[in-house]
């Protein structure tokens, strides 16, 4: 008992309780992405259901578990810190190595909202991490020591710290603001894309002239990047992408072929430059530029009006929402 109650006022028994709690736990997570069976989605039923509907838990495992070497390297990166957590000599730098993998665990959970269990677990993971970095603080320092070697001038120092730190803000600064207007732009067209709601505009009626004439359904999806998009069962994938441009001043908008194949052959409804109105919030007609009084050169067809009428479904889930 005299040997127990000094051993017990030591930081050793607290902080081996913690080396080996995380070890045991992250080296059962770390076998587990070894073996390639973790990041499942599970129900299968789910993969047949559309990007909108799948929870933060279920896209989690799909983007983790979607290659098998990304999956296994997870995996390496748990099992290595844990292991060496279970020995004194080495347990402080697997905790140092842990500590991005028990962060980042930490933050998906609380992200993708993943599940009320693994929100806890996290959060103990985390604090059993930094509590072994905290037991060992003098290592913290001397580490830290080396790594940034012998200090410069005081004056040196300063004056240096102070030209990094504003030219990291200044570039900083310049790459945000090129990318802000993103947020923006064509909302009316694209949606609010930034909390994860984007605009999907469904065919509903095709017009040639003033009469309604059958058509092929299709989606269309315009993207803050300008670039543009289709889907239709006919073609549910294809290939490369195209830009449009918004004259805003005209409401005519230009679509331009960059690259768009499927099975070999060109598959894209609009080229070229289309007049443009919104009816309402929900409404989008697009027509092809025609001009009644135009006259036709030699050769020449008249060119009908063509219309498109587009129905805006907002797309986005409350599962997306914070």
């Amino acid at each position: 008992m005299k040997k127990i109650i000094p051993f017990l006022k030591t930081k050793e028994p607290y902080y081996a309780l913690c080396c080996y709690a995380l070890g045991a736990v992250m080296l059962h997570y770390g076998v587990l992405k070894l073996m390639l069976s973790q990041c499942t989605v599970v129900p299968f039923s789910a993969w047949r259901h559309p990007l909108e509907n799948i929870p933060g838990g279920q896209l989690t495992w799909a983007f983790l578990g979607y290659s098998s070497w990304f999956q296994f390297l997870l995996g390496v990166l748990e099992f290595v810190p844990a292991v060496l957590l279970f020995f004194r000599r080495t347990s402080f730098l697997g905790g140092i190595l842990m500590l991005p993998a028990t962060l980042g665990i930490f933050l998906v959970n609380r992200a993708l909202h993943l599940w009320e269990f693994t929100h806890t677990l996290s959060a103990v993971l985390l604090l059993l991490n930094l509590l072994i970095v905290v037991f060992e603080w003098g290592k913290v320092k001397a580490l830290w020591a080396i790594i940034s070697g012998a200090r410069q001038h005081f004056a040196t120092f300063k004056i240096w710290t102070i030209v990094k730190v504003v030219a990291l803000v200044a570039v900083s600064v310049t790459f945000g603001l090129k990318r802000y207007h993103f947020r923006e732009t064509n909302s009316d067209f694209c949606g609010d894309w930034y909390h994860n709601h984007p605009n999907e505009w469904v065919l509903a009626g095709e017009k040639v002239n003033d009469s309604a004439v059958s058509f092929i359904p299709f989606k269309a999806y315009f993207m803050p990047t300008l670039t543009y998009s289709e889907y239709s069962k006919q073609t549910p994938n294809p290939r490369g992408f195209v830009q449009y441009e918004v004259d805003r001043t005209k409401y005519i908008i230009n679509f331009k072929w960059v690259r768009y194949e499927y099975n070999g052959g060109n598959f894209h409804h609009f080229q070229g430059k289309y007049r443009y109105a919104f009816t309402g919030d929900s409404v989008l007609v697009l027509s092809n530029i025609y001009d009644p009084l135009r006259v036709p050169a030699r050769g020449e067809e008249n060119v009908a009006l063509h219309t498109w009428l587009f129905k805006k479904r907002v797309m986005g889930h409350s599962i997306f929402t914070d």
